[in-house]
This record gives C-alpha cells, sequence and structure tokens, in this order.
C-alpha cells in the first residue's frame, strides 16, 4: 500500500487494483449454470458483482437479504450467489474469522 502512503505489517496486504473487465457469457454459463445450477438470462440481460461482507454467517444472511430487498426495490432480481475461488495462502496473515467472505451476486 506504499502507494497510497501506508505500509501495512503484512508485506502481501493490499487493497487490490479495483480492475472492471468483462467476462465472456461462457464463463458464467460453467460458473453460474453448470457448479450453482442456477439458470441464466440472455446473454447482456444480466449483471454480476463482487461483494465483501463480515465473515460471520449470520451477519452474511442479513447483509445478502438487505442487498436483495434493495434490488427488488430497483426493479431487479437476484438470481443466486456464488463463491468465487480464492488461495488462502496468499491472502493476509490474519485469522480467517476477520477475513471478509467475498461473495458474487448474479441478478437481472
Amino acid at each position: 500500500m506504499t502507494h497510497r502512503g501506508a505500509v501495512g505489517s503484512d508485506a502481501r496486504d493490499g487493497d487490490g487494483a479495483g480492475v472492471m473487465t468483462s467476462i465472456p457469457h461462457r464463463f458464467f454459463i460453467k460458473n453460474f449454470e453448470k457448479e450453482e445450477d442456477i439458470k441464466l438470462p440472455p446473454l447482456g440481460q444480466y449483471a454480476v458483482g463482487n461483494l465483501f461482507f463480515k465473515p460471520d454467517e449470520e451477519t452474511l444472511e442479513e447483509s445478502k437479504r438487505q442487498l436483495e430487498d434493495v434490488a427488488e426495490s430497483l426493479g431487479l432480481r437476484v438470481l443466486g450467489w456464488r463463491r468465487p475461488p480464492s488461495i488462502q495462502a496468499c491472502l493476509v496473515l490474519l485469522p480467517s474469522r476477520v477475513n471478509p467472505s467475498l461473495l458474487s451476486p448474479l441478478s437481472c
């Protein structure tokens, strides 16, 4: 994090690059339809995100419900959630109870 004028105690710590990119439709077919059993809308008629949540299950479920409620109020529907794979050995040296939960909602 030296680029922001700060240095953490863990050299592997960072805040990410915040990169946005398009991902091929077939990737979503594989990862949502085949692995999560979530039927995709046609190409270009859905959105996916990456959200960080507190790591405890009770808060996680409540946060997901709140996001789904907000989506519904905007005329959107969350079709399902996916937990992207991560390599824990590459993450910050903190106990797993403090690492955030990363989930990807699929909405249309």
